[in-house]
Order: C-alpha cells, then sequence, then structure tokens
C-alpha cells in the first residue's frame, strides 16, 4: 500500500492509501440447493484486488480507517457459457481500529 499524508494541505490527521493485493484462498463455501456445503470447484486459489482508502488519526496514536476492496482478477468461474457473466468478484469495505507508532499528529 502506498500512504500519501495531506500534511501539505495543513490536514495531517487524514491519510489517502492505494495499493495491490494478492488475495488467497483458504475455504470456500456456497448455497447449493438450500444446503451450504464446502467447494473448491470453479473457485481460484488466488486473485488480484485494488485497493483504496482513508486513514483518520483520532489522537497521537489511535486511528481508525476504511478501504474499498475490488477484485481486479475473478475469484470464480460460474462454467456457463459467455465471458463476462461468467465470473465472479470480490466487492469488500473494510474497517480498521489502529495502533499508529509513527503518528502523523505531533
Amino acid at each position: 500500500m502506498i500512504r500519501y499524508n495531506l500534511g501539505a494541505l495543513r490536514v495531517n490527521f487524514l491519510t489517502l492509501e492505494a495499493g495491490v493485493s494478492l488475495d488467497l484462498r483458504m475455504r470456500a463455501t456456497e448455497d447449493v440447493d438450500g444446503d451450504f456445503e464446502v467447494t473448491t470447484r470453479r473457485w481460484n486459489f488466488f486473485s488480484a484486488t485494488a485497493n483504496a482508502g482513508v486513514h483518520f488519526a483520532f489522537s497521537k496514536h489511535f486511528g481508525a480507517g476504511v478501504r474499498f476492496m475490488y477484485s481486479v482478477a475473478p475469484c470464480r468461474f460460474t462454467g456457463n457459457p459467455g465471458w463476462f457473466y461468467n465470473q465472479y468478484y470480490n466487492k469488500i469495505f473494510q474497517f480498521t481500529l489502529t495502533y499508529n507508532i509513527n503518528s502523523p499528529l505531533q
């Protein structure tokens, strides 16, 4: 992740972040006729995700952040015909509470 502190704009409590991550599938379940079952069919073991977010520093050491993550590579293929409509993508909102060692606030 690349993080940019907005201190140059006199908003030193706000940090923007962006980057790419590699996702690893640990386990997958899906609803098959009303019954959840563990399955690995058609689920990719790896997928790539683009990330963008913002972090707020509440005090010298504590903060909170929100990040949006979206798959740039599909995480699952349905097996149905058609190129665009037979793929699944992840869309994730991530909320974090942080303890900052090197705080942007002085």
